[in-house]
């Protein structure tokens, strides 16, 4: 279920959307510790999301947006306490728990502004929260804010040059996990620079 709306203010020179939704799954799946996948029983999934977008004077421009989420494991099943031979059976104590590589929390802003007709610049930023590695929550990977930047100046009427940087201040991240034991590390800084031609 979801339900989403849109505007346009500033002259419909910035659009603004949100929308909140709900969701199940059923046999919802997460990958196990030896790489195969395993089923955890029903997910539900509760969420809001805000975004914008536009040119504010001629010259600046924005855009950017929150994510929020609320994933659960709604229904685990049961666990076996027992043995096999005398098995005892009772409600999973993971019901209520994060669901796995779900952040509750997520945003980004982008800003570029064109200084004059030859050069412009931009300065953008990304967070997201921390995301769990299982259902236990037990295992995560932290939370992380990265920062990218770009600059570009026009030569002439063909040629132009942009320099895009990631990751400026360097930062150390994960930035997904792919089981309870393994969480993949989000690149560095890196820098390109790039040349257009126009014929």
């Amino acid at each position: 279920f979801e339900l989403g709306t849109k505007w346009e203010v500033l002259n419909s020179r910035l659009s603004l959307n949100a929308a909140i939704f709900k969701s199940t799954m059923n046999n919802a799946r997460v990958t196990a510790p030896d790489g195969t996948t395993q089923n955890v029983g029903r997910k539900e999934l509760k969420g809001l999301e805000l975004g914008f977008s536009g040119k504010l004077t001629n010259a600046w421009q924005v855009f950017g947006g929150y994510t929020y989420l609320d994933g659960v494991v709604a229904d685990n099943g049961y666990l076996n306490v027992g043995t096999t031979a005398a098995p005892v059976y009772v409600v999973s104590p993971y019901n209520g728990n994060d669901f796995p590589t779900t952040p509750k929390h997520s945003a980004s802003i982008w800003t570029s502004y064109a200084f004059n007709k030859r050069f412009s610049a931009g300065l953008g930023m990304n967070y997201v929260d921390k995301v769990y590695a299982n259902i236990n929550n037990t295992k995560y990977a932290p939370s992380y804010t990265r920062f990218d930047a770009m600059a570009s100046y026009t030569l002439n009427k063909t040629v132009s040059f942009q320099l895009n940087v990631q990751n400026l201040s360097d930062k150390f991240y994960f930035d997904r996990v792919s089981s309870p034991h393994y969480a993949g590390v989000g690149p560095g800084r890196s820098a390109s620079l790039t040349a257009n031609l126009k014929f």
